[in-house]
């Protein structure tokens, strides 16, 4: 009987360890890994030192991703007073844009719309689908 509790004991202490080793991290620190660290994603997914957002210039305004309105962020079906003002050009993803149809995180050739009050641009980032872009400076 002192012999099997002595083996469960043992076989209970084995499994323990091995538990206790698979979840030390094993990771060695080194130079290039905390390098790596530092340049890693933010919550947004874009890396460290880029546009934390997706944007757009266009007629003196810098344009941002509407990740406030869930509604309002993809439509299927552009609003009706929509008008198509032309494509995006250039992407730069480290520097805030400041030329007409340049961008941040959106690839050229995209498709850009503008309401007719101007309160908000679409673009076509999916076949059909059309993101909202609202000007910077109406986030308050």
């Amino acid at each position: 009987m002192i012999r099997m509790r002595f083996i469960l004991i043992l076989v209970l202490l084995l499994f323990t360890i091995i538990f206790l080793s698979s979840c030390v991290n094993n990771h060695s620190y080194t130079a290039e890994s905390r390098e790596g660290e530092e340049t890693g994603k933010q919550e947004t997914g874009h890396p460290n030192g880029q546009v934390q957002i997706e944007c757009i210039y266009y007629n003196g305004v810098v344009w941002m991703y509407d990740m406030y309105n869930s509604d309002l962020q993809k439509l299927k079906e552009l609003p009706l007073d929509a008008t198509f003002i032309g494509e995006t050009l250039e992407e730069n993803s480290y520097d805030i844009p400041n030329q007409n149809f340049y961008t941040s995180h959106i690839n050229p050739g995209k498709r850009v719309f503008i309401t007719q009050l101007g309160e908000a641009i679409y673009i076509e980032l999916k076949q059909g689908i059309y993101f909202r872009f609202i000007p910077v400076n109406s986030i308050s």
